[in-house]
């Protein structure tokens, strides 16, 4: 094993934190940038928060888009 690679543990407690919805978003952040020595630990944290960012990105991209078509919807439809 490597010296600065976490044991099961460490990974453990890391994928725990990743789970609470704020906190885990930030310290995926950090990571990622380099708030850590560990080259295993900022490469999971980068694919961690791709997958995280993802989602939001396209949820963001769709309800932009249902907002954006509110208005010829409600138009067809009489809505006031």
């Amino acid at each position: 094993m490597y010296e600065n690679t976490p044991s099961s543990f460490g990974w453990f407690g890391r994928i725990l934190l990743t789970c609470i919805p704020v906190v885990g978003f930030i310290l995926l952040i950090v990571w990622a940038c380099g708030g850590t020595e560990c080259p295993a630990v900022k490469t999971w944290a980068r694919a961690q928060f791709l997958l995280m960012l993802i989602p939001i990105v396209v949820i963001t991209v769709l309800f932009l888009v249902g907002a954006l078509n509110w208005d010829t919807v409600r138009t067809s439809l009489n809505i006031r």
